[in-house]
């Protein structure tokens, strides 16, 4: 996804240099901080600098064993929107769609690698979240997102029911922003 550089920025007055990765366009993304509970990317293009903070962060043992998964299946591509498409291609084929799939064993230590690992079925949860760890394992910022997928039409009503309660990812890319990944697969039959 580009080369890695350093650059710097001044922040409340004080000159931090970082480590970044160098993206086409001459954008940069890099971690400004990382806590327990939030880590923070830098974005510029040098004019502008953004920040986006996650205010939810993986445990080391969990980026780890997900960054595995990305070695071992090649999933790393050389931009951040064909990571996500191998990302969301591996996580849609790793089980079946099953609203009945079974409750994640108590010893187990992480949902996400669980699932990918350990279960052969699954419904949006548990493919949206494995997709968000595998990206941010990758350093690509992103979010699982909750709300319906229904189909509308122009000028009709809709009747929006619990049955229509998804999950899928969003991810940010730096050449376009904030952009929809599904990885979810298409129930058994459709």
């Amino acid at each position: 996804m580009g080369g890695h550089r350093r650059f710097a920025l001044r922040r409340n007055n004080i000159l931090l240099r970082l480590a970044a990765i160098a993206l086409p366009g001459a954008l940069v993304l890099a971690t400004l901080g990382q806590t327990a509970f939030a880590k923070t990317y830098v974005i510029t293009d040098g004019d502008r600098v953004v920040t986006y903070t996650t205010f939810a962060t993986d445990p080391e043992e969990v980026l780890d064993a997900a960054g595995l998964i990305l070695e071992e299946n090649d999933l790393v591509g050389n931009t951040y929107l064909e990571t996500a498409n191998s990302i969301a291609s591996y996580v849609r084929s790793s089980a079946v769609y099953d609203l009945n799939t079974s409750k994640m064993p108590l010893n187990e230590q992480d949902f996400a690698i669980w699932f990918l690992e350990e279960s052969d079925r699954g419904y949006c949860v548990h493919f949206a979240t494995a997709a968000v760890v595998l990206l941010r394992a990758a350093d690509i910022p992103a979010r699982y997102v909750t709300g319906y997928l229904c189909t509308t039409a122009p000028g009709e009503k809709t009747m929006v029911t619990q049955n229509m309660a998804h999950a899928w990812v969003e991810y940010f890319d730096p050449n376009v922003g904030w952009r929809v990944l599904e990885a979810t697969p298409a129930e058994e039959g459709e």
